[in-house]
């Protein structure tokens, strides 16, 4: 599954890139979804993880994105949540943007036996957007949750619409 995200994110960086002319601009609202591989750290596995999202780019550098997440169910355990990040936005040149984020993410791990627990931890991620096409980005990320004492690292990727 890695090596199919990895193909994945190079075919982007290279073909994706010459067929834009769209850019990422201040006042954008966007929505997206993402699919990719999640990593837990304690629990010493991976599973397939997905997000829903949205956002807003108050300025050419700044947003909010808000999203709902889930992790993935490793030895039947649900984790899912919601998070809310501020966004830094670095425009490379038209086609290409680099990002950055930090936030709050409220937690839900709920075991298929037992009771379920929650919680709030920080979050972070970086990664890359691509625009494919007048309003559509390419989405790539890599982002770090923590639900209780577990770790979890979140490879997507993804496509978003602006608006």
């Amino acid at each position: 599954m890695k090596k199919i995200a990895l193909s994945l994110l190079t075919l982007c960086i290279f073909v994706f890139p010459t067929l834009s002319k769209a850019e990422l601009v201040q006042g954008e609202l966007y929505t997206g979804a993402s699919v990719g591989v999640s990593i837990y750290d304690n629990l010493d596995t991976t599973e397939v993880g997905y997000k829903v999202y949205g956002g807003y780019l108050l300025y050419d550098y700044v947003g909010l994105d808000i999203a709902y997440l889930n992790l993935g169910n490793p030895n039947s355990i649900d984790v899912t949540g919601f998070s809310a990040s501020a966004i830094g936005n670095f425009p490379v040149n038209n086609q290409i943007s680099l990002f950055a984020k930090v936030g709050s993410f409220v937690w839900d791990y709920s075991p298929s036996s037992g009771s379920s627990t929650s919680g709030n931890d920080i979050n972070f991620g970086a990664g890359v957007n691509f625009n494919a096409m007048d309003n559509i980005y390419i989405h790539g990320e890599l982002e770090r949750y923590k639900a209780g004492d577990e770790t979890i690292i979140i490879y997507s990727l993804g496509l978003a619409l602006g608006f």
